[in-house]
C-alpha cells in the first residue's frame, strides 16, 4: 500500500477518535476538532478535506479524485442494482472513491454476519450474471471476486471465536 495512503488511514482514524472525544464537548470543541484534523489530513494528502463530525463524516479532495468516508450505514445508492445488496449483518462503515480520471470505488464494511449469509452473496452474485473468478476458503476466511464487464466485485469476510464474520463488500468499476 502506497505510503500516502496509509499516513491518510491512520490520519482518518485519529479523526475518528476525535469525533468520540468531542461528542461530550459542546459545539465548540466539535468544531475545533474538526479543524485540526482536516489541517492533519490535509498535510498528509496535500489535497482538501473538509470533515464533518455531527455527520461522521470525511471527504477528502485531491487532484487525483474524491474519497468519502463515513455518514449513512446504508447501502450505496451509487450501486448498481445489478450487484446484490449484502443484506444481513449489519454495515458499520462506508468508503466512497470517485478518481478523477474516472470509475467509481465503494468498499461497505458488515458485522455480524453469519458463515450462512457469506456463502449465501457468493450464489447472488451468480444469480444476477456476475461471473466468479475466485474464491477463496481458508478457516475461518472467505473471499469472493465476481467479474462483469469493467466491474469488480470482492466479498471478503473472516470469523471471530464466536463464528461471527465481520468483512465487507468491494465494487470497483473501471473507467471505460
Amino acid at each position: 500500500m502506497n505510503k500516502k495512503w496509509v499516513r491518510l488511514v491512520l490520519v482518518v482514524l485519529s479523526v475518528f477518535v476525535l469525533s468520540v472525544l468531542a461528542s461530550g464537548c459542546g459545539k465548540a470543541a466539535e468544531k475545533a476538532s474538526e479543524q485540526a484534523a482536516e489541517k492533519a489530513i490535509e498535510s498528509a494528502t496535500g489535497g482538501k478535506a473538509q470533515v464533518d463530525l455531527s455527520k461522521n463524516e470525511v471527504t477528502i479532495k485531491t487532484e487525483e479524485g474524491s474519497t468519502r468516508i463515513g455518514g449513512t450505514n446504508q447501502w450505496p445508492a451509487k450501486i448498481p442494482s445489478d450487484v446484490p445488496k449484502f443484506e444481513s449483518g449489519k454495515i458499520s462503515s462506508i468508503m466512497e472513491s470517485t478518481p478523477t480520471e474516472g470509475g467509481y470505488q465503494v468498499m461497505v464494511g458488515i458485522e455480524e454476519a453469519s458463515k450462512a449469509d457469506v456463502e449465501k452473496y457468493k450464489e447472488q452474485l451468480e444469480s444476477a450474471g456476475w461471473q466468479i473468478t475466485s474464491t477463496t476458503v481458508i478457516e475461518g476466511s472467505y473471499m469472493v471476486t465476481a467479474e462483469k464487464d469493467n466491474r469488480t466485485v470482492m466479498e471478503s469476510f473472516s470469523a471471530d471465536d464466536k463464528n461471527v464474520y465481520t468483512g465487507g463488500i468491494y465494487y470497483t468499476e473501471e473507467p471505460e
